[in-house]
């Protein structure tokens, strides 16, 4: 089946973006972005994965746009970054990174898609859909399991950063979590919220279990209240994270 050349687009050029930034990109490139040559080194890499994934041989713009934008883009983001002293505020820069990427991509599939026609989508006119659901699922398991873990790490770090400050201070950590348990509070009905409206009611029984499990550890053993916060606030977060995105991942294979 012959998709529509702008979905066809929307669809490679992300995951191209995916796999240049979470799967051919290692910690040292990611450190060492300020040095020219790793910074051309990335943006080649991911500029190469967007032309080949997307299979419009023609369209040179792919790859200049994606190489010149992750040059410019990444080269902003680490001369902000050396100003900003913050877990939280370092969050904001990797999102706000992650999305003038996304807006680029959707701005380059816009352009190509007025000046192609669908026989000329490569891999769509080889696979059909089933490149696309391909690439769906997989950039789907990337964004759930290694996105998460980065967006998850920065999240919880002000809490281990409070653990550590305690245990050096002598204190047990029987007090909590600054605003620990209204974050559980929240964390706990937004997944009830989202369990109830998709039609699976199950999902809170597993979670109040888990709940139920850390809570058993925190009552039998005060002084380590902290990490049991710690512990399960990271747990929510995670699960929380991880139930959208499979989610959303269905509710765009569902268009394909």
């Amino acid at each position: 089946m012959t998709q529509d050349p702008f979905i066809y687009l929307l669809i490679t050029l992300t995951a191209a973006h995916i796999a240049g930034d979470f799967v051919f990109q290692t910690r040292s490139d990611a450190e060492r972005k300020h040095e020219l040559p790793v910074l051309s080194k990335h943006a080649g890499l991911a500029a190469a994965a967007a032309y080949v994934l997307a299979g419009v041989w023609s369209a040179w713009i792919i790859p200049l746009g994606i190489f010149l934008s992750h040059g410019i883009v990444d080269r902003l983001k680490h001369a902000l970054g050396k100003r900003l002293n913050t877990v939280r505020s370092q969050l904001g820069l990797f999102l706000g990174d992650q999305f003038i990427h996304i807006a680029v991509v959707i701005f380059v599939a816009v352009l190509v898609a007025d000046t192609v026609s669908p026989a000329r989508l490569f891999w769509n006119e080889q696979f059909g859909n089933a490149y696309s659901t391909a690439l769906i699922l997989l950039g789907g398991a990337v964004l759930t399991t290694k996105v998460g873990g980065i967006c998850i790490g920065m999240l919880v770090q002000p809490y281990l950063e409070q653990i550590e400050s305690n245990q050096k201070e002598g204190d047990t950590g029987s007090r909590g979590l600054t605003d620990g348990g209204k974050i559980i509070g929240y964390l706990e009905r937004f997944l009830i919220y989202v369990f109830i409206i998709a039609g699976f009611p199950l999902g809170i029984g597993f979670l109040i279990t888990a709940k139920s499990v850390f809570r058993f550890g925190e009552v039998s053993n005060p002084g380590h209240r902290m990490e049991a916060e710690y512990i399960i606030i990271g747990t929510l977060m995670s699960f929380a994270y991880a139930v959208v995105a499979g989610y959303a991942v269905a509710a765009v294979l569902g268009m394909v």
